[in-house]
């Protein structure tokens, strides 16, 4: 029987509920999750995509994400067209719900 039994640190822990949470994003180009903590409990979690009751972004929702995956404009550029939401936002959204 192990005698020592080892956990993630609260920051790992946390950070791996990020990077399940961005398996959710529906961005082509960025896939981002985000978790808000408190006092070691986690409040709330987002992921970066097209905002409910738009397209979902892999779906053609946003044109400017489409655009970069077809070439036609480079990475970083017109970033004010691209219609997701970032994930920090979301997570912020879903404090208030």
């Amino acid at each position: 029987v192990p005698t020592q039994f080892e956990r993630p640190s609260w920051d790992e822990y946390f950070m791996l509920q990020a990077e399940l949470a961005k398996l959710r994003s529906n961005c082509m180009t960025r896939k981002v999750g985000a978790v808000i903590v408190r006092n070691h409990r986690q409040i709330a979690t987002g992921y970066n995509g097209t905002p409910p009751g738009i397209k979902n972004c892999f779906e053609g929702g946003c044109k400017r994400c489409q655009d970069r995956m077809d070439g036609k404009i480079e990475s970083g550029a017109s970033l004010d067209r691209c219609l997701c939401n970032h994930a920090e936002s979301n997570a912020i959204m879903h404090c208030a719900i």
